[in-house]
């Protein structure tokens, strides 16, 4: 019988207990986890945007006015929701990972996803067309318009949002489901390591929102 050496013997060591901490950190609740006030987000709008920006830039490979835009349009319908602005995005970036964009083959802007027809930013379906959800009629010129768009899937959200983020997730992809489903999870993950990059963003100097706003801020 061969025996282990010394320094093989540390190696595995180190690697169990790495191990073990990836198990542990995998099944820490949600709870664990603290979430912003959504004061803090609207009191320090312009960090918080300025933020998502290098967030799509860094992580999602989304730059430019378009980006831009679309961090406004986030900000602006959370804050009008009162809805955390950050699970927005990250309910927009599993949807269509941040783009709007023209696939479909009568020049409908819209973004395939499995076998149905789903639209823009948010992924709307084109059932919602017409129906009046929290007082808005979705219109299928709202829903190919990219800030429209933007605000249909916040107003679809907000019908299911009873207090938990989660199954409010999960019923905008599935009514029907009585639990956390595994797209809602996905997007909790992503949200997750959103809030721990912004909490990094936050603790860094920060010039003092003005009165005026900085380009990008949308109020």
């Amino acid at each position: 019988m061969h025996s282990v050496s010394p320094a093989r013997k540390s190696r595995i060591f180190a690697s169990a207990v790495l191990a073990a901490v990836f198990v542990f950190t995998a099944l820490i609740p949600a709870e664990a986890v603290e979430r912003p006030p959504l004061a803090y987000y609207w009191a320090n709008g312009n960090a918080t945007q300025a933020f998502m920006s290098e967030y799509l830039e860094s992580e999602w490979g989304l730059a430019g006015p378009n980006t831009n835009e679309l961090v406004g349009w986030v900000f602006k319908y959370s804050k009008q929701h009162e809805t955390d602005p950050l699970v927005q995005l990250a309910r927009i970036l599993k949807e269509s990972k941040g783009r709007h964009y023209s696939l479909n083959a009568r020049g409908e802007r819209t973004v395939l996803r499995g076998g149905s027809r789903e639209i823009g930013f948010s992924q709307i379906h084109p059932f919602w067309i017409g129906k009046t959800v929290a007082g808005t009629k979705l219109t299928s010129e709202m829903l190919f318009d990219p800030e429209g768009n933007v605000h249909a899937g916040i107003i679809l959200y907000k019908r299911y949002d009873y207090g938990d983020y989660l199954m409010a997730l999960t019923n905008y992809n599935n009514p029907k489901a009585k639990n956390p489903t595994r797209y809602a999870k996905d997007i909790e993950r992503i949200y997750f390591r959103t809030i721990s990059l912004y909490r990094s963003f936050m603790n860094r100097p920060q010039p003092v929102d003005s009165a005026v706003g900085s380009a990008i801020v949308v109020s």
